[in-house]
Order: C-alpha cells, then sequence, then structure tokens
C-alpha cells in the first residue's frame, strides 16, 4: 500500500520556517484522537488523523511550550488498522475522530487513554479500568446507533441555509454536512429533507434537534424544540414526519 496524500495547507512565506516538512513515527493515540509522535530532540507532535505504529510527514504549525501541532501531509508506511472512512466528512467533521481506526482498536485505545489519564493526571496507580463495552460491529452495530442528533445552522456561501455539524477542534467553525452514518437511516434521510425543504425555517434557527421514536414496530421521526429567537432559537416541527416529501409542508407551521 503506497503514501496516502491528504489535503496541503496553505504555506505563506513568512511561515515557510515555522511549516517544515517532517517525518516522524507515531508511537500512541492521545484524548481527543490525535497522533502522538516526537521530533529528534524529543518535543511531542500531536497529528490528527495519523495512527499508531504509521511513519508520517506532517508540518510543523503550532508551537505550545514543549509541544507541537502537525498536519498530516502524508502516510509513509500505513498501519494495518487503518481503514476506509464511511463517511465523507470524516475528515473534517468535529463529531467522529476515529473512522480511519478498525472498530476494535477504537475500543482499545479508547481503554488505553482512560487508563493512562487516570495513572498520569488522577495519581491512581492501581486504578483499574474495566473494557468498554462495544457494538457487535460485524452485524452493523458501530454505525447507526445514534438516537438523538443535534445540528447546527450554517448559512453557506451561495445564501443558503444547511444542517451542519462543529469542525474538528473549533468551537465556532461549521462544516455543512451531506449524510452522517452513525445516525439510524431516517434521521439521515432528514438532513437532505430539510436542507431541502426547510430553508425558510433554518434562516431563522440556530440548531436543529431530532431523534427517534419508537411506536411499536415502526420508528419516526420527532423534533426536540429550542427557545429564543433568530440564532438562539431551535427548530420546532409540531408531530412526527415519517415521510420526508411531507416535510416541506410540516416545516410551515
Amino acid at each position: 500500500m503506497g503514501a496516502s496524500d491528504v489535503s496541503k495547507p496553505v504555506v505563506k512565506p513568512e511561515d515557510t520556517e515555522s511549516l517544515a516538512a517532517v517525518e516522524l513515527v507515531v508511537d500512541k493515540l492521545v484524548y481527543g484522537g490525535e497522533g502522538l509522535g516526537r521530533l529528534p530532540d524529543g518535543r511531542v507532535v500531536f497529528v490528527e488523523g495519523a495512527l499508531p505504529g504509521e511513519t508520517v510527514t506532517v508540518t510543523l504549525d503550532e508551537t505550545v511550550k514543549r509541544k507541537r501541532s502537525g498536519k498530516l501531509v502524508s502516510v509513509l508506511q500505513p498501519s494495518a488498522l487503518r481503514v476506509e472512512p464511511r463517511c465523507c466528512h470524516a475528515a473534517v467533521c468535529g463529531g467522529c475522530h476515529w473512522q480511519h481506526l478498525a472498530y476494535e482498536a477504537q475500543l482499545q485505545w479508547k481503554h488505553q487513554i482512560v487508563a493512562e489519564s487516570l495513572q498520569r493526571i488522577g495519581q491512581f496507580e492501581a486504578a483499574v479500568v474495566k473494557p468498554p463495552i462495544g457494538f457487535d460491529a460485524e452485524a452493523g452495530g458501530a454505525w447507526r446507533y445514534r438516537q438523538t442528533v443535534r445540528w447546527a445552522v450554517h448559512q453557506l456561501e451561495n445564501g443558503r441555509f444547511a444542517l451542519a455539524y462543529h469542525r474538528q477542534h473549533e468551537h465556532e467553525g461549521l462544516v455543512a454536512v451531506s449524510q452522517c452514518p452513525v445516525l439510524p437511516q431516517p434521521l439521515e434521510t432528514l438532513i437532505q429533507a430539510i436542507n431541502d425543504h426547510g430553508q425558510a425555517v433554518l434562516a431563522m434557527c440556530g440548531e436543529v434537534v431530532a431523534r427517534t421514536v419508537s411506536t411499536g414496530t415502526d420508528t419516526d421521526i420527532g423534533t426536540g424544540t429550542g427557545t429564543g429567537t433568530g440564532a438562539d432559537a431551535g427548530l420546532c416541527v409540531v408531530g412526527f414526519c415519517a415521510a420526508p416529501d411531507r416535510l416541506e409542508d410540516v416545516l410551515r407551521y
């Protein structure tokens, strides 16, 4: 498997020195989802999208005391646990940091990170952390499990509004989405339905909250309610809407 390129940063002339490309080996994953490697002088580098054991090329774009953040340029030697993300927004969306990592390995690293944090930060040397209870990945349980979702409303350059999630490691930045494979199919279908038919309502909302509601053998779509007006308002749909093509009529009220 050859090197895989990812989006390269825009380099300004004055930033050439600080953005010098370096090659390093990733040691482990840390809280927040980043890979951790070290420069030859021992300084730590945190790299989004890198996995343990991988040899990667990164650009150093930020210094904080003795730590640096690196932007992944290419993976020279990929991990055997690297997989293709299912979602087209995985590289920028802040909702799923590890879609490029095999699910069983995700569980193992979550367990290790909690144990290390208790020992290093909490000073609980004898802490015993039970392994996480995961889904049955072979049966597809690692997807379609999220029953409630909260979307932000993002205005695009063309003036239209779209449902969005926050970008990775950003409090203000948003990324408009067209899919979300951790949502049940009815909720995921709702994304495009609201984007297509809910423009008038989205223009008055700051967020949209939706949930699945089991009624016997069926699953309908309900919505949470928001308070306030303008950017603080939430989308309120009266009743349930199991048919996305009828959403335009529902959103008028």
